[in-house]
């Protein structure tokens, strides 16, 4: 009897460790900080620092901020140019809205973002992990995760700073309207924080 309870114990043990569920790759260490969320009432940006951001997709929320923030829109592969040569732009942060997750989960882009030096924002990523995007041989299926947060953000660390991770959802009482408004205003105090510090 302990036999045939051992023989079932180590079956599903091995079975267990071979799920499919690809996990976050190993390797580099990523801090991830809980963002704090902003009282609704409070959902306006009110950083210190005026912010440039480039922008992947399509929501008005943006439009509604672009007061305290300058934003540039672009396709994946217009963002790549921009970004390339001597007058290359300089950006706080990238946002990839969810009507673009499709066109940036292509294995060709994974070197473009794990080589970025800016913080990438994910608005709307809540059935996978960032990882999808910077992981070679990874994708949006391989990475899918129901209990992924909203937003999620990452920072390489192709120099000698350590790569950074951030990751916060939306509260249940924030209206269904004004949830990515509430998202980007949490990422630009992310992103102000990050920009006083390097001032600094």
């Amino acid at each position: 009897m302990k036999k045939v309870l051992f023989l079932i114990l180590t079956l599903f043990l091995i079975l267990y460790g071979c799920s499919n569920k690809e996990e976050q790759p190993e390797g580099k260490p990523i801090k991830v900080e809980q963002a704090k969320g902003k009282p609704i009432k409070d959902i306006e940006y009110d950083g210190e620092n005026h912010l440039e951001i480039a922008v992947l997709g399509n929501d008005k929320a943006i439009e509604e901020l672009s007061k305290s923030i300058s934003y540039d829109k672009y396709s994946i592969d217009e963002l790549i140019k921009a970004l390339e040569g001597n007058d290359a732009r300089e950006y706080d942060a990238i946002i990839v809205f969810k009507d673009s997750f499709k066109s940036v989960d292509d294995d060709k882009y994974s070197d473009f973002f794990s080589a970025l030096q800016y913080p990438v924002f994910l608005v709307g990523a809540d059935n996978f992990r960032a990882y999808a995007l910077y992981t070679k041989g990874s994708d949006i299926n391989k990475a899918r995760d129901d209990t992924a947060p909203y937003v999620q953000g990452f920072k390489s660390n192709n120099s000698n700073e350590k790569s950074q991770a951030w990751s916060f959802d939306i509260p249940e009482e924030v209206d269904s309207k004004i949830i990515n408004k509430y998202a980007l205003v949490n990422i630009f105090d992310i992103l102000d924080s990050e920009k006083s510090k390097e001032e600094e």
